[in-house]
């Protein structure tokens, strides 16, 4: 059993993001704990020219419609996720009233994973944040309720890439005979891989179908192109961001590609 934070974007409720939380939550017993993150509404400014209003168009809305229209909007995102995880008999409690990115950041520490969306925005702040800042790990869920049927466990002989499949078996022991590959990409040819021993050893515990391979050439585009070949839905295992801005930045954009190119799973775990 774990708790599992899901967060949605109130204003564009993913189903795709709900079933799969509900799904992966029935395979061991989970909690789910549901935040709605929302923008806040800027007031609109006073008109400056009063006189003009009778010809402007009917369709005028005002901040207070605009305000209570969004809200409506939002409840009824949270009675659906509340409908299908009763319907599901999943424990589920729910937080829709003024929860910012900050607040989320907060729970996180107490919780064991997140779920959000790959390419959404919540509460007009870009998922990326969310990557830097959390302190547990994050998966990404693409447009689909499927669950991976692979594994692509992203090694790059550093210990966050070990912490990261580590903390993936951990939290889902339950996937450990997916078709799983332990993957490194060098830039130069290179016979092998770091702590090979250790790997070896290590591995059999948590994983009872996997293989190891190296590539070389361009780590994002290599990256990218293995996760291609195969149409079926896949799940990319990587350690995240490090302890210096140099190390944000390459792991930053790394992510970034895989969701704007792929439409893999991301599991990241920040060090």
């Amino acid at each position: 059993m774990k708790k599992i934070l899901v967060a949605f974007n109130a204003n564009n409720y993913s189903n795709a993001l709900s079933e799969f939380a509900i799904k992966i939550a029935r395979q061991d017993n989970s909690i789910i704990h549901a935040v709605f993150l929302a923008p806040s509404l800027a007031p609109v400014a006073q008109y400056p020219f009063p006189n003009d209003l009778p010809l402007a168009s009917s369709a005028w809305v005002s901040n207070e419609e605009m305000i209570k229209e969004t809200q409506d909007l939002i409840d009824a995102h949270v009675q659906l996720f509340k409908h299908d995880c009763t319907n599901a008999s999943i424990d589920c409690t729910i937080e829709n009233s003024d929860i910012s990115l900050d607040d989320l950041i907060e729970h996180s520490a107490f919780a064991d994973l997140i779920l959000c969306d790959a390419k959404e925005e919540l509460g007009g702040n870009f998922t990326r944040e969310l990557l830097v800042r959390t302190h547990c790990p994050v998966l990404l869920v693409p447009q689909t309720s499927d669950v991976p049927v692979s594994a692509i466990l992203c090694y790059d002989e550093s210990f966050s890439s070990i912490l990261a499949i580590k903390m993936y078996s951990y939290l889902f022991p339950e996937w450990k005979g997916l078709s799983s590959t332990v993957l490194s990409i060098n830039t130069e040819v290179d016979s092998g891989m770091k702590y090979d021993d250790y790997l070896n050893d290590w591995l059999p515990q948590h994983f009872s179908n996997w293989k190891k391979q190296i590539l070389q050439g361009n780590l994002q585009r290599e990256l990218v192109s293995f996760i291609r070949k195969n149409e079926e839905p896949a799940i990319a295992v990587m350690g995240a961001y490090g302890r210096n801005a140099v190390s944000r930045l390459f792991h930053q954009s790394l992510a970034n590609i895989i969701i704007e190119k792929t439409n893999a799973f991301e599991f990241i775990m920040h060090e």
